[in-house]
């Protein structure tokens, strides 16, 4: 009896739930690049059952998307409004933040 081989491909991403922030760091992620492990598993059953015979483990980068960049832009741009309020402790926070947003989806540690 020949062999049968089964493929599976998976690409490893975080899973989302839709909140507005999960949406938002994704918009960040494609604006700015990303990267993504894929996974392509080849099995064959043997003696009735299947075994893995052969994991191929590859990562893919996806360049800044122009159209992500100019919605964000558009969308965030214009944000006078909602920190007109915030105490300067507040700003320096939110700036923080940002910045460590940015280092993690960049991938880098370089002072910005």
């Amino acid at each position: 009896m020949g062999k049968e081989i089964l493929r599976v491909k998976q690409k490893k991403i975080k899973s989302s739930d839709g909140s507005k922030e999960n949406v938002k760091e994704a918009l960040i992620r494609k604006a700015l690049g990303y990267e993504v492990e894929e996974i392509v598993e080849e099995y064959a059953q043997v003696e009735g059952k299947l075994e893995l015979i052969k994991k191929k483990v590859n990562s893919k980068y996806y360049p800044p998307d122009l159209s992500a960049i100019e919605f964000a832009l558009s969308t965030f741009g214009n944000i006078q409004d909602e920190y007109s309020n915030y105490t300067d402790e507040e700003l320096l926070q939110e700036k923080e933040d940002l910045i460590k947003l940015f280092k993690k989806y960049k991938g880098g540690d370089d002072d910005i």
